[in-house]
């Protein structure tokens, strides 16, 4: 199923990418930007593999409640 198949998010998004994330790349995060009609933030963490909510808790919840305010 390609994204277009699905449309586009009607509400604002924050995508939060890390860079020893193995399973997804900076430029696929990036490009979903484009399906993001309420508003994009993009994020990026350093030094944190794919787990971000269980390698750096502290970090994400961070970008977390400041986004949500």
């Amino acid at each position: 199923m390609l994204s277009s198949d699905i449309g586009d998010v009607t509400a604002p998004v924050m995508g939060i990418w890390s860079t020893r994330d193995t399973a997804l790349t900076e430029q696929q995060m990036v490009n979903s930007a484009q399906f993001c009609k309420a508003g994009w933030r993009y994020q990026r963490i350093d030094n944190v593999g794919h787990w971000v909510p269980l390698e750096a808790p502290e970090r994400l919840n961070h970008l977390l409640i400041d986004y949500l305010r």
